[in-house]
């Protein structure tokens, strides 16, 4: 049985497209913070959703209470701004098939706010040990919930510790399946359209300080989730949190202007990103405003993608 969690936070205009998106699920569960009358009557009486109101502000409050709420022995998750595709739910089906399988990662398109297609993402097929994290940080299995589904017995004993997660929703994921015996199934199909917008998830801007800004709220935010991360995993999944917290002490030391100084040498990141980040703590000793700077126009290239 598949259950999908829906989350919405302060966001209406996707919503009913993310829900009509979903096919073949055994139940829908939409978590949001609002209340709209319209849109209310549609979700309970023409799709049949469980509607969740939650009031808090952290990503991993509204999930757990997806969750908790949820009877499916596998669940996928859903951002209220992306869609699946028609035969996401059936190709998980047939994946979770095999009971070795404990956590599934699908390729995706990437769409903007009208839904035209401007991008993909894809990777091979790959059937990976669960505590191969170096193939799984290399390739960023933790990046965006709407291409995961995971069994539900690996979320269950972690459910309390998802409640206190600011953001890192989709790393507290896949450390949950790291931290469990078993395999993780990589799918090459595009499953997930992931929209990018000016209120989606990634920022969007190209104001210096309100890039800084939102960047450093967001490295502390890392540093609070991984820290907890630590607390609640052990063995390889715990590694990989105390490496991404120091990756992400180092990202807001560098982003506020100061001399940092720390180096990184944890072998769950690429050789590239190792040198970069270590050469940018080496330079900010002698020119600290430099690296932020720098971090700044390699974001600005990117949007310009």
């Amino acid at each position: 049985m598949i259950s999908v969690v829906i989350t919405a936070y302060n966001r209406k205009e996707f919503l009913i497209d993310a829900v009509k998106s979903v096919k073949n699920a055994n139940e829908i569960i939409v978590v949001k913070n609002f209340k709209d009358d319209k849109i209310d009557k549609l979700l309970v009486n023409e799709y049949k959703v469980k509607e969740i109101f939650c009031d808090k502000d952290n990503a991993g409050y509204f999930m757990a209470e997806g969750i908790l709420h949820s009877s499916g022995d596998i669940i996928c998750f859903l951002d209220d701004d992306d869609m699946f595709t028609e035969n996401k739910l059936n190709v998980i089906s047939k994946a979770f098939s095999d009971n070795d399988i404990i956590f599934s990662y699908n390729s995706r398109l990437i769409i903007n706010e009208k839904g035209d297609k401007i991008g993909e993402e894809v990777l091979r097929d790959k059937i990976v040990d669960s505590k191969n994290i170096k193939y799984l940080f290399k390739n960023r299995i933790y990046f965006n919930s709407s291409s995961m589904c995971i069994r539900r017995r690996v979320l269950d004993k972690n459910l309390e510790s998802l409640y206190k997660i600011r953001r890192l929703v989709d790393n507290f994921f896949l450390l949950s399946a790291v931290s469990e015996k078993g395999k993780i199934r990589i799918i090459s199909d595009k499953l997930t359209y992931y929209r990018l917008h000016s209120s989606s998830s990634r920022h969007i801007t190209r104001n210096f300080e309100d890039f800084i800004t939102y960047r450093a709220k967001y490295f502390d935010d890392a540093i609070h989730d991984n820290t907890i991360m630590i607390e609640a995993f052990k063995g390889k999944a715990k590694y990989a949190a105390e490496c991404s917290k120091k990756m992400a002490e180092i990202h807001k030391c560098l982003l506020e202007g100061k001399r940092c100084g720390k180096l990184i040498l944890c072998g769950i990141y690429t050789l590239k990103t190792l040198v970069y980040i270590n050469l940018a703590s080496f330079i900010s000793l002698f020119l600290p405003n430099l690296p932020r700077k720098i971090e700044f126009n390699k974001y600005i290239n990117e949007l310009k993608i």
